[in-house]
């Protein structure tokens, strides 16, 4: 999966989705410090994307960062108030 999102963003750079992915699969892997680089960068292009806001909230509580993690959740609840999943 990891390659494709790579083929996407060499056609279509700053693609959110892609972006998105691959930070999802740097932290799931362990590597939170750059899947937050990769939903800040994907937040760039996609600024009102709650789930964005939520997983780098997840991302900042990996690397113990939680007055910034409870902060991005907080912005993704405000996007997404009825989401169940953020308020989890």
């Amino acid at each position: 999966a990891e390659t494709a999102y790579r083929r996407v963003l060499a056609q279509l750079p700053g693609h959110a989705g892609a972006l998105r992915n691959l930070g999802v699969l740097a932290l799931q892997t362990g590597h939170a410090g750059p899947a937050l680089e990769l939903f800040d960068a994907a937040l760039g292009r996609s600024p009102g994307d709650a789930a964005l806001h939520g997983q780098r909230g997840d991302a900042l509580l990996a690397l113990g960062r939680l007055p910034e993690a409870i902060a991005a959740l907080r912005e993704a609840t405000r996007f997404a108030p009825g989401d169940a999943v953020l308020w989890n």
